[in-house]
């Protein structure tokens, strides 16, 4: 139990390092480069790692008697999901790659918007609905912001498509796991 516990916080302690590290970075080179991208990206890596923090208990260390978990992961998610439209929109340049794909992604952002708007004022299961619907479109219209732009002969688009695809393999198998279809290992991973 003691070797469970200590691994899984050192883990847990080397992402969250890690996504320290993503953050000062990028917005170190967004500031001084004065890359609006790069601010975008820390913005996302941010998000997430809140979303982590949530997810993980460790607020509870110091709110003890704090039951917004659900509320406070509903929210990390949203952003999240807002941050990755508004950095995909400027790394392809999809009003200029792909203008029908960048006007969905622009009605994604103000769904978005209005879902970060209201899960304060209903109920938890609506607010989860709105974090999971739009967490299921959001990998879609990406996607599809990626796909056109590559074919748009966008220059970094390939590269985009990769990582996208390792994020999409890795969400996967966060999936698998949570439903119980593969055992939550580390050599999962």
């Amino acid at each position: 139990y003691l070797n469970h516990i200590v691994t899984t916080h050192f883990l847990n302690g080397l992402i969250f390092g890690l996504f320290l590290l993503a953050i000062i970075y990028n917005l170190a080179i967004g500031i001084s480069a004065s890359e609006k991208v790069y601010l975008y990206y820390a913005f996302f890596v941010f998000s997430l790692m809140l979303y982590l923090l949530a997810m993980t208990g460790y607020p509870r260390l110091a709110f003890p008697e704090w039951g917004g978990d659900g509320s406070f992961s509903n929210l990390a998610v949203l952003l999240a999901i807002f941050a990755a439209t508004i950095f995909v929109r400027e790394f392809l340049e999809t009003h200029m790659t792909a203008p029908k794909i960048d006007l969905l992604l622009r009605v994604q952002q103000i769904a978005l918007f209005c879902s970060i708007f209201l899960i304060g004022f209903v109920s938890d299961l609506l607010a989860y609905t709105f974090a999971e619907v739009l967490g299921v479109i959001s990998p879609i219209t990406v996607l599809l912001a990626g796909l056109a732009a590559w074919r748009n002969g966008h220059p970094l688009a390939r590269y985009f498509l990769i990582a996208w695809a390792m994020f999409i393999l890795g969400s996967s198998v966060w999936a698998w796991m949570w439903l119980g279809l593969i055992e939550p290992k580390i050599s999962t991973f």
